[in-house]
């Protein structure tokens, strides 16, 4: 079972309620024809969110749109988040929301929130290259994402002493599943990470989209909105509902 401590402040945050991405917090991964930006056309609360689109006819494993922050030291091992989403639709197969991991997207290695087949898909992957690091993946299928309305997720990230991914949707526990993947990663005299599967903990956070497997691109536009982000060592907890 997950426990859940008692809610706790965020340390980082933000509502885009700016009106464009603060450079101070964000560094944009984009490639291809995806594009991530500022929107007032789609918010869970206030007049601002985050969206981040695939053009219909894109081959969506060639091209990615997400922002990343450095995470602080307090979080490299273990964190929560909250955000409040909305998908408009799914593309491809493997469709990728959100990671934590080392540096240098794609190429690093990562937990990575996202879904496949119209299941919530929580993984590993590991894409970092060096010596005896092959690149490779470790997955979970678990519950559904909600499609066409906003909610709440939330997450719970660790590196060790395990490697696990926990997600709640507008409260309630819909995936959770502990990894392993990696023998030569040192462990105790329990059989407890020592290391974690991520080399050097959580360093970078991303959000925004990705897809995979889509022969010949999307046959539509898909948008995926963001809103509300907030980072801690602690759950952050719901906001009002959405309008």
């Amino acid at each position: 079972p997950v426990v859940r401590p008692p809610n706790g402040a965020a340390l980082f945050t933000d509502d885009f309620e700016a009106g464009q991405l603060d450079a101070k917090k964000w560094t944009s991964h984009v490639s291809g024809d995806q594009t991530i930006g500022v929107t007032t056309e789609k918010v869970a609360h206030g007049r601002q969110a985050l969206k981040a689109r695939l053009p219909a006819g894109v081959a969506g494993s060639t091209s990615w749109a997400l922002v990343g922050t450095m995470l602080p030291a307090a979080l490299r091992d273990h964190f929560y988040g909250r955000a409040y989403v909305y998908i408009s639709g799914l593309a491809g197969a493997h469709n990728v929301y959100m990671n934590a991991g080392t540096t240098g997207f794609p190429i690093s290695d990562f937990l990575e929130i996202g879904s496949n087949g119209g299941n919530f898909m929580i993984s590993y992957q590991q894409n970092a290259p060096a010596e005896g690091h092959p690149r490779s993946e470790t997955t979970a299928r678990q519950s559904t994402p909600p499609i066409g309305r906003w909610f709440c997720l939330e997450w719970e990230l660790t590196n060790k002493p395990e490697n696990r991914i926990a997600l709640w949707v507008d409260g309630t526990l819909v995936a959770n599943k502990a990894f392993a993947f990696n023998p030569v990663n040192a462990r105790d005299t329990e059989g407890r990470l020592t290391s974690g599967l991520v080399p050097g903990g959580f360093t970078e956070f991303n959000i925004g989209f990705r897809a995979w497997s889509r022969a010949g691109g999307n046959m539509e536009d898909v948008n995926i909105y963001y809103d509300d982000i907030a980072l801690g060592d602690k759950p952050i907890g719901q906001l009002t509902p959405v309008r």
